[in-house]
């Protein structure tokens, strides 16, 4: 439901959001604000059917989350979304969520990208119906460029499996932050805030490696030997 430009959606964290602590894992909450941004979009005509029909679709390219508290098993929030600006090709939609008491329980930002299916390339956005707050600020800052890694060490490879990929064709973007965290054993269970940069697409059969700096890391194709994805985790 929109109410003054702010999509509002409430939500019963199930078990396969949790972990071993029963709260919901950062994976499944990042699925979950791409899932309340798609409605919003679908709601103004903007969503990936819409899209499609005109050889376009929307591309993540950078993410911040700042968590307070991970939300509880079975327990209600409440996700609220907006766009805060929608210039040229680009859409900074910003999130909060909020827990059954009212209280904050984390907050995004997120940058997204118009693409031309065809040439890969952005396109501009050229009408709209959806409201922008411009005044209506995220609660956690914007997403930051993310610089290369230095002296950087190796700590995992992936090849990109049919269970990777979206309904674009290409890898899912939270895959990328799954694939690290796991690599990761357990280490930012309890990570309070993220940076995530999207640079270029992967596919099936692409094989990756991941590389760590510090708290800095970054996704790597093997052969292109350029970065897919870079991240910041605190």
């Amino acid at each position: 439901m929109e109410k003054n430009g702010i999509w509002h959606s409430s939500f019963r964290i199930p078990a396969y959001m949790v972990g071993t602590n029963r709260k919901a894992n950062l994976v499944a909450i990042c699925n979950l604000l791409q899932e309340v941004a798609g409605e919003h979009a679908q709601l103004h005509h903007l969503g990936y059917e819409d899209m499609q029909h005109k050889g376009q679709f929307w591309v993540l390219n950078r993410l911040r989350v700042k968590v307070t508290n991970y939300p509880d098993w079975k327990s209600t929030v409440e996700l609220r979304t907006w766009v805060n600006s929608m210039k040229g090709p680009f859409s900074y939609r910003n999130f909060s969520m909020y827990n059954e008491q009212g209280q904050v329980l984390l907050a995004a930002c997120s940058l997204w990208v118009l693409i031309d299916a065809e040439s890969r390339r952005p396109v501009r956005i050229l009408k709209y119906s959806l409201p922008v707050l411009e005044n209506a600020a995220s609660l956690c800052g914007q997403p930051e460029k993310l610089k290369p890694l230095n002296d950087s060490i190796l700590i995992a490879t992936h090849k990109v499996k049919p269970s990777d990929l979206d309904m674009v064709g290409h890898v899912n973007n939270v895959k990328y932050l799954e694939w690290m965290l796991d690599a990761l054993d357990g280490e930012f269970d309890k990570v309070k805030m993220i940076d995530v940069n999207y640079l270029q697409e992967s596919f099936i059969n692409d094989e990756v490696d991941l590389f760590r700096s510090d708290n800095g890391f970054a996704i790597t194709g093997v052969e292109s030997k350029e970065d897919i994805c870079r991240m910041r985790f605190q």
